[in-house]
């Protein structure tokens, strides 16, 4: 399904500013972020700056400088365009006061009053949508994921991190699997998940909440170094509890020194803390956005509700979001949580296996 308002803006924008060279938004809100995003791919007016009555607390949007309306004489515009599909009447009649002799231009005149359902990331024109070969459905990184090949590649990856008795279980569990059942072999779990997802998508920005010693992490920079990606920038959230679930969690140094035995070299960020608190200082930034999130941290069932909602809306188009342990034997509301977040939702495919291991879904958003 299309978004109808790209095409709606990118008609206004080319009729109603025809001819100018520079304009400015009035307003500095989600509405102007979406829409610098937006008109960024349209032939037309320059958006040089915003002006708002909130200046002071935001001097800069975007990349644009922020000035109140009695400094933006520093601005220079052929016509102000009010951004906001929710107050676009009440900042119109702001700007005609502040600004009566100025080019005024409403974007939703005679329609209305919004919000609208908007995407942060659109597709101006039809002929930008992506076809088969540019894209990876779920159906796609599930076939893979449960296939032989990431866990033999697993295998050696985990060969060379640091002993672990539950890593050690695990992979002895893929050995004797491979041997008995060879390439007929069909399992799926959160490492060759997220293994699969980056080899075939070929993630840019990755968010864990829960990393302990990093195996999860290994499995995300192995197959980013094998995809041949440029570069991954990871992002790592942790509270680094002392002999979590009775395994020892050494903390930051130490995961980072076992990337580098896997010979990753691109950045990690830590955030050490409670995602509670982390998650949303981090999406202060409306436009954070990332191509894969595990959520693996705070298994109680507020914490585990609190940390999916916190990052769903936070995955760009076609990125995955994985989430372990749906049938864990101490955890088994997690299903249901997960159900809770997912279900009826228009813009995931989503997929759950409670059989293999402690379980396993994902959600890959598509529109």
């Amino acid at each position: 399904m299309l978004n109808f308002w790209p095409f709606y803006i990118a008609q206004v924008w080319s009729t109603k500013l025809k001819g100018m060279r520079r304009v400015a938004l009035f307003g500095a809100g989600e509405h102007s972020k979406w829409l610098l995003d937006l008109t960024a791919g349209f032939d037309g007016p320059e958006v040089i700056g915003l002006i708002d009555d909130r200046a002071d607390r935001i001097p800069e949007f975007g990349g644009r400088r922020v000035v109140s309306p009695d400094d933006a004489g520093k601005l220079e515009f052929d016509a102000i365009v009010i951004s906001s599909d929710a107050a676009e009447s009440a900042l119109w009649t702001r700007a005609k006061e502040c600004f009566p002799a100025a080019t005024i231009v409403r974007l939703y005149e005679g329609l209305p009053p919004g919000p609208y359902e908007k995407f942060s990331e659109v597709v101006p024109r039809i002929e930008t949508i992506a076809g088969p070969a540019e894209t990876v459905n779920l159906d796609t990184v599930v076939a893979f994921a449960s296939d032989v090949e990431p866990k033999r590649k697993l295998v050696e990856v985990f060969g060379r991190l640091d002993p672990d008795p539950s890593i050690g279980r695990m992979v002895d569990g893929y050995r004797r699997a491979i041997d008995r059942f060879g390439s007929r072999w069909r399992y799926i779990d959160l490492w060759s998940l997220l293994y699969a997802y980056t080899v075939l998508a070929r993630p840019a920005r990755y968010l864990e909440i829960g990393t302990r010693r990093g195996h999860s992490l290994a499995a995300v920079c192995a197959a980013s170094m094998q995809s041949g990606a440029d570069s991954l920038e990871v992002v790592c959230c942790d509270r680094w509890i002392e002999r979590y679930a009775g395994q020892a969690n050494p903390g930051p140094e130490f995961v980072k020194e076992q990337m580098t035995r896997i010979g990753f070299e691109g950045a990690i960020r830590f955030l050490s803390g409670s995602s509670h608190e982390l998650l949303p200082a981090l999406f202060q930034d409306s436009g954070e956005r990332f191509d894969l999130v595990t959520v693996d941290g705070d298994h109680s069932r507020q914490g585990a509700l609190a940390d999916l909602e916190d990052v769903v809306g936070r995955i760009r188009l076609g990125g995955m979001l994985a989430f372990d342990d749906i049938n864990h034997p101490q955890h088994l509301y997690l299903h249901d949580v997960w159900k809770r977040v997912m279900e009826g939702r228009q813009d995931f495919e989503t997929y759950a296996n409670p059989r293999n291991a402690t379980g396993i879904a994902a959600a890959l958003r598509y529109r």
